[in-house]
This record gives C-alpha cells, structure tokens and sequence, in this order.
C-alpha cells in the first residue's frame, strides 16, 4: 500500500514526520463489500478475558490431544499450576545409591569399576523419580545379580560440586549379609565392573579413594552404634 509522508506542525515550533496510508491504487483489491486495509482500525485490541485467547500462566491449562488427535485445553487447579511453575524453577539434586554388604566373617563386598580408580560399593546413580533404595536395588542387580533386602541407610553424604558435576547426595544401605551359598551365585553382569571382592575395613580403605574410604568406615560405625552418619564433602 503506498504511503504517503506529511509534515505536522507543534506549537512548540518543532515538526515530526508522519505516515499515513494511501488509498489502493490496484483495482480488484478493494470494494464496497470489502474494505480496504486504510479503513482497518490497526490499533492492538484490549484482549477479553473470556476469550479462550486470553493469555494464562504456565500450567494453567494442559494441552491434551483427543483420540482424533486435535489438540484441546482442559482447565486446572491454579494451585497445582502454582506448583508446576515453582518445580521448573527449583534445584535439582543428583542422588547415588552404594550398599554395604558382608560376608559371615564381616569382610565387606566391594567392586572394581573399569572406568575410574580404585575399588568401591556396588551400587549407582539414582535415576529420575527413582527412590534411592529402589536405585540401589536396581543397580545390585544390573551389576552383580544380586537381590537383596535392604534395611537402613548407613551413610548419608552431600558432596559438593567438582569438575563438570554439580553437587549430588549419596546414600549407604545396609545390604545385609550373604551366605556363602550366596556369594557363589554372583556373577558379574555389568561391562563397566571388572571383578569383585570381599575385604576387611581397613584393608578395604587402602584400596580406594580417600573420601570412598571414609564413606566406608563411616557406614562400618553405623553397623556398630545403630546409627545414621550424615556427612559432607567439598567438591
């Protein structure tokens, strides 16, 4: 649509460029019927609430495809779109999950992983909306076959962010005692363990990393005094 500039004169003296449309010079693009462009008011339009346009916060109504596969709104309780908002926002914490185990003389089972240094509790990281026991249990068996019943946590430990890692809380279960009948049935069924062990504490702690080694004896006192050790790490 050509435009057309005029000048506007101010009382202050000053002027301003405006802009204003000209009529459609084509013809077949504008008649009685339909009007043109010129005659459309272009101004935003005060939006209605009760529009189904009407703009909402996130979570306040889910986007639901029907069985034709349209898409359709289905209206919410604030209060959970509330939630919603304040969930995407808050931190979320990484969890790993070792057990403790022993044999009848009280030598405790530790793996060998193939991808980093040192000896360590079987167990693992914890994945989305998985509960830490539920975590460890899978990892025991993915790692060793092992099925055991856990009882209470031994160890719990925030440790700091390090490296590419944000912070994460590790949890120490108390797996409990395998038979001998037992130990014979472990088989190791995960690439990234090497071998597995049984060892006295002490001799255990030489064989790992140093905060691995602290963890351990921290949940070998929780066995004797029947409590929970809660400890933190810098990263």
């Amino acid at each position: 649509m050509p435009v057309s500039r005029t000048k506007q004169r101010f009382s202050g003296g000053r002027s301003r460029r405006s802009c204003r449309r000209s009529p459609r010079r084509a013809s077949g693009l504008g008649s009685a019927s339909s009007p043109s462009r010129s005659a459309v008011d272009l101004r935003r339009q005060s939006p209605d609430p009760s529009s189904p346009r009407w703009p909402i916060s996130l979570g306040e109504r889910r986007r639901r495809r029907s069985a034709h596969g349209r898409c359709r709104h289905r209206d919410v309780d604030p209060h959970f779109a509330h939630l919603a908002e304040g969930n995407a926002r808050q931190a979320r914490k990484r969890v790993a999950a070792d057990v403790l185990m022993r044999d009848d003389a009280g030598r405790v089972l530790l793996v060998d992983p193939t991808y980093k240094e040192g000896w360590d509790l079987p167990g693992g990281m914890v994945e989305a909306n998985e509960s830490p026991r539920s975590g460890a249990l899978r990892e025991l068996d993915e790692e060793l076959g092992l099925a055991p019943t856990l009882g209470r946590p031994l160890v719990i430990e925030w440790v700091g962010a390090h490296g590419p890692w944000d912070d994460q809380i590790v949890f120490v279960f108390d797996g409990g005692v395998i038979l001998d009948a037992e130990a014979t049935n472990i088989q190791i069924r995960d690439p990234e363990i090497a071998a597995w062990r049984f060892f006295e504490v002490d001799a255990a702690r030489g064989e790992m990393r140093e905060h691995i080694g602290r963890r351990l004896r921290a949940a070998a006192e929780s066995l004797e005094t029947g409590s929970t050790h809660y400890l933190e790490r810098d990263g």
